[in-house]
């Protein structure tokens, strides 16, 4: 496997999303307060025990897109439709917290590296698709 030692920005933005989704798999996605009693308590759910197993395998695999050349034009849309996917599984985590519960900087930050990801992949497609046309003239 060949893996670029200089990227693009397109590139930049695409690693800087697949460090935000796989973060954010980790940390957690949910965070409730307890009162019983006496006794409070913090319910912390992290992303590995959700959704976030998944928010890391399309982080490597957005990962492997970015850093194998040979991917070569559809590379981006990979890239593009792993971060829509990132993002539908983060928006999926903020509508499924309960009403007692507060969202975890893990579900931010996996929307976040869906995101960027996503935008990523579209400016390496207009980059691509602007150096195969032809020079007006």
């Amino acid at each position: 496997m060949d893996i670029e030692t200089e990227f693009s920005g397109p590139e930049i933005v695409g690693l800087l999303g697949v460090v935000l989704a796989g973060v954010g798999a980790v940390v957690p996605w949910v965070t409730a307060a307890i009162d019983v009693g006496p006794v409070d308590t913090a319910v912390v759910v992290s992303g590995l025990d959700a959704a976030g197993i998944l928010t890391l395998v399309l982080a490597v695999i957005a990962a492997l897109v970015v850093l194998t050349p040979g991917f070569g034009r559809d590379g981006p849309v990979a890239t593009g439709l792993v971060g829509v996917a990132l993002v539908v599984v983060g928006v999926r985590g903020f509508l499924a917290i309960p009403g007692i519960a507060m969202p975890g900087v893990g579900l931010y930050l996996t929307v976040a590296g869906g995101l960027a990801l996503a935008v990523g992949g579209l400016l390496d497609y207009v980059a691509r698709t602007d150096s195969r046309s032809p020079a007006p003239g």
